[in-house]
């Protein structure tokens, strides 16, 4: 006999650190929602390239999508659910928005006052589905991009051990804006370092979790020793050669490690007693 859609809240546990919500009375109803902002500034903006998480909370399990673009049905709105479109009560979800810079290296303009809104509802198991939408509002900061890259992930877990008698890896390692990135078995500054790794450099090239892979082949492993390795990345790659004083480049670098590893060796064999 249920014929209530599920009552959305926005989920506290999810968001970002350093940043809280706050009542969004701008807009229209039927909708409701909240704004995101930074917990010293109650009218700043989100940090370009930040890895943002969110979410929702619900009185019933349900599935839920978000949407860039206000639809005037749950099944009306892009086919982008949280979590995997499971039936949860609670649901998150990460993006990362680019810079100004880098909108405009795409020929992209985006207003200064405008802010951005994601669309939510969420659909029971009987079918019953929100009328009006759940909004988070924010906006980006659109000054100077002061923030050096970070490597979020790798597509080995660091500090796995490799096969013996293996020489070489191929990785990838992901980047939370687009960037140039390097790599060496010495800890040094970004324009020493020896290997250059293939990056994603347009914003429009990041993956389903909002960041930028580069790809590489890690080379010389040894076999029963730590195999350090070094990266450094230095972000705003369309101001390469013309504005180097204007990127950031990593201070610290960040370190992996593959463990090199001894034979499997047979030391006795005999029959069950």
């Amino acid at each position: 006999d249920d014929i209530a859609y599920p009552i959305i809240q926005p989920l506290s546990e999810a968001l970002t650190t350093g940043y809280k919500y706050i009542p969004n009375n701008a807009i229209s109803p039927p909708d409701i929602g909240v704004k995101i902002v930074p917990e010293n500034n109650a009218n700043g903006c989100v940090a370009p390239f930040t890895p943002l998480k969110f979410g929702v909370t619900l009185n019933e399990p349900a599935k839920c999508k978000i949407s860039s673009v206000r639809a005037n049905s749950f099944n009306e709105m892009e086919n982008r659910f949280f979590s995997g479109g499971l039936s949860l009560y609670n649901h998150s979800y990460q993006l990362s928005l680019p810079s100004s810079s880098a909108l405009a290296a795409e020929n992209i303009t985006i207003p200064t006052e405008e802010d951005f809104s994601l669309y939510v509802r969420c659909i029971d198991g009987n079918g019953n589905a929100n009328i009006a939408n759940f909004v988070f509002g924010f906006c980006v900061d659109k000054g100077p991009d002061t923030t050096q890259p970070i490597i979020m992930s790798t597509s080995i877990l660091n500090n796995m051990p490799i096969s013996f008698g293996q020489t070489d890896a191929n990785l990838s390692v992901y980047v939370n804006e687009p960037a140039e990135c390097k790599w060496s078995k010495t800890d040094l500054g970004y324009d020493d370092m020896e290997n250059n790794i293939a990056c994603s450099t347009s914003i429009f090239q990041m993956n389903a979790q909002g960041l930028y892979e580069c790809k590489t082949t890690l080379t010389g492993l040894k076999d029963r020793v730590n195999n350090d390795f070094y990266f450094k990345c230095k972000d705003q790659p369309w101001f390469a050669g013309t504005n180097e004083n204007g990127r950031n480049t990593n201070d610290k670098s960040y370190k992996f490690t593959l463990k090199g590893t001894e034979p499997l060796y047979i030391s006795s064999a005999k029959p069950n007693e």
